[in-house]
């Protein structure tokens, strides 16, 4: 899921599994191919994923000023593993 919510700003719906017997997470996104960040804990995959994105979207050929991931407000609560939005800003349209 991409979504725009102005000219300079996109965000992508990170989706996270986690494996049954290793307990390992995993994030993926549909809308970007190769990501695949992978991890222990939430908070690791959180530290890892903007510079990825970023990185992902320049080889789109995007100029990135800065990605931030935050949960996903519409994820349910309780509920194992959440999704995340990673949102990213293009370079020279930063406030």
């Amino acid at each position: 899921m991409l979504t725009t919510s102005n000219s300079d700003e996109t965000s992508h719906k990170i989706n996270l599994v986690q494996h049954d017997k290793t307990g390992l997470l995993a994030a993926t996104c549909q809308n970007l191919p190769g990501l695949l960040v992978t991890g222990k804990t939430e908070e690791e995959i959180i530290t890892k994923l903007p510079a990825i994105v970023k990185m992902l979207l320049a080889a789109q050929g995007e100029e990135v000023a800065y990605v931030e991931v935050v949960r996903d407000e519409n994820s349910p609560e309780g509920y194992f593993p959440p999704t995340f939005l990673a949102r990213s800003v293009l370079d020279g349209q930063a406030a």
